[in-house]
């Protein structure tokens, strides 16, 4: 009997242990190993695949920022969709991200690839 209360006991533990990590957890904290130089603010519709990455430019190069962004934008479609696969908007211009210059922020979009 208790062979048995076992077996069932590590199949359950181990079926809720299986899926993807709850985005409604808040005390779920990720942080990069090393700091990252710009504060960035994420934001999205609920559960929307599409968001918007801004960060407070203080006349620093998209180079720099690039790291701060990328981090934010990779835990959020990790957390949500499960994959860190971004498409991001890409300027006709230059071939690379497009961002956007507002109120002192620099503003750049993607959207999670979801499979």
């Amino acid at each position: 009997m208790i062979k048995k209360m076992s077996l069932y006991t590590i199949i359950i533990v181990g079926l809720f242990g299986c899926g993807s990590i709850n985005p409604y957890f808040k005390g779920f904290k990720v942080k990069p190993t090393e700091p990252l130089p710009y504060k960035t603010n994420l934001s999205s519709q609920k559960n929307a695949e599409e968001f918007v990455v801004s960060v407070k430019n203080k006349e620093q190069g998209i180079e720099e920022v690039r790291e701060s962004v990328r981090f934010e934008a990779t835990k959020y479609c990790l957390l949500y969709f499960g994959t860190s696969d971004i498409n991001w908007k890409i300027s006709q211009i230059t071939q690379d991200w497009a961002f956007d210059s507002n109120s002192g922020k620099l503003i750049f979009s993607g959207q999670c690839e979801v499979r």
